[in-house]
């Protein structure tokens, strides 16, 4: 009993002892644990935070390589757009020639200033579309007048009033047509066509009515088939106009002709169906009529047209000028074109002689007169006098 009691204290001095030293080791652990923990997560934060910088800039190098990439290309884009001249520099040049031998450059003859397009011809030539060169710059001004609104007026009321004229010289010069002539001389225009031109005006702009006449002759091709048709139709109206004039002189009545005609249809529809023979058979050499017509050789036959038409235009436009480009207009207006080598043409384009202006007196002349009159005056006055002297010496030597 008394050695347990003095071995009592010694344990409890020795679990005193050891209590702290299993905390401190356990706190000392999860310190250590903790402190691991907290090295482990700040090394995948700053692991992740590396890795969001590294993708950061990747992407910002991309995006800016990208955009740089972009501004390149826009930029070799608009050198590749830009025209090699400088903007507004054609605008600068107030002559033809010049306009059109500058890069880039063409004459706009309906606002007759040079702009950096390529421009065409405007009215009366824009029925097709026909490229400006510098050739028509000795006419720039010829062109310009032409853009009056008042000449587009009047060819547009022309062709209204002579709408059936137009389609029918159209349809004759196609070579479909077997007319072997077409005219094209008979027009409405006259005293109203003139007035109405004669008052297109504007400054010191005037207009005239000039006249365009070409006789052509050319060569069409009519076909085996086409020839075929017009010996049929002529064929068969000589034989009604033989047999009509048979009937009238043998006196047969309607009803003997109406009964031999249906026996006739009878029996030659009874020897059809009895010989079963088809079209095809009984045509010679069992050929069809479409091949009949296509071995058929074509034939070339001459072909004429007279053409005069009126026609409106600027004083400004010489004859020479219109004869050559008139073809586009006559184009325009009936679909034919007259530029062909086939075509024997015999044009011509005349307009009326313009009165010559009665000019002043030069200052010659005037100069002329008013000594001529000075002098006059001189010599009535001359002669007054003398005559008034003479009367007075006379008197005297009579008082005397």
């Amino acid at each position: 009993m008394n050695f347990a009691c003095s071995l009592f204290p010694i344990l409890l001095i020795c679990f005193i002892t050891n209590v702290p030293s299993s905390t401190s080791s356990s706190s000392s652990s999860s310190s250590a644990l903790s402190s691991s923990d907290v090295v482990s997560s700040s090394a995948m934060s700053s692991s992740a935070s590396a890795t969001a910088m590294s993708s950061s800039a990747m992407s910002s190098s991309a995006m800016s390589s990208s955009a740089s990439a972009t501004a390149m290309s826009s930029s070799a884009m608009s050198s590749s757009e830009m025209p090699s001249s400088s903007v507004g520099n054609c605008i600068t040049i107030d002559n033809c020639g010049s306009c059109f031998t500058t890069a880039n450059c063409s004459w706009d003859f309906a606002q007759n200033f040079c702009v950096e397009d390529a421009t065409f011809l405007p009215y009366p030539f824009n029925g097709e579309v026909y490229a400006a060169t510098s050739a028509f710059c000795p006419f720039y001004d010829c062109l310009f007048d032409f853009q009056n609104p008042g000449y587009d007026m009047l060819q547009k009321v022309f062709a209204m009033e002579n709408e059936a004229n137009i389609a029918n010289f159209s349809a004759c010069l196609m070579p479909e047509s077997t007319l072997p002539t077409c005219d094209g001389t008979m027009w409405v225009s006259g005293d109203p066509y003139i007035t109405m031109c004669a008052n297109i005006t504007s400054a010191d702009k005037t207009s005239t009515v000039c006249d365009y006449n070409n006789d052509l002759t050319w060569t069409v091709m009519i076909s085996g088939a086409l020839r075929r048709l017009r010996n049929l139709l002529s064929s068969s109206s000589s034989s009604s106009e033989m047999s009509s004039s048979a009937m009238s002189s043998s006196g047969m009545s309607s009803s003997v002709m109406s009964s031999s005609a249906m026996s006739s249809s009878g029996m030659s529809s009874s020897a059809m169906s009895s010989s079963g023979m088809s079209s095809s058979e009984m045509s010679p050499s069992g050929m069809s009529s479409s091949e009949m017509s296509s071995q058929m050789p074509s034939s070339s036959s001459p072909k004429t047209a007279a053409f005069k038409q009126a026609y409106c235009q600027p004083t400004s436009c010489t004859d020479s000028f219109m004869l050559t480009q008139f073809p586009k207009i006559f184009k325009q207006e009936f679909n034919f074109d007259l530029n062909q080598t086939a075509f024997t043409q015999m044009a011509g384009y005349t307009c009326p002689v313009a009165p010559t202006p009665s000019g002043g007196l030069s200052g010659g002349a005037i100069a002329g007169i008013i000594i001529g009159v000075l002098v006059g005056v001189l010599l009535f006055g001359f002669l007054g006098w003398n005559m008034c002297g003479k009367n007075d010496t006379s008197s005297k030597y009579q008082k005397m």
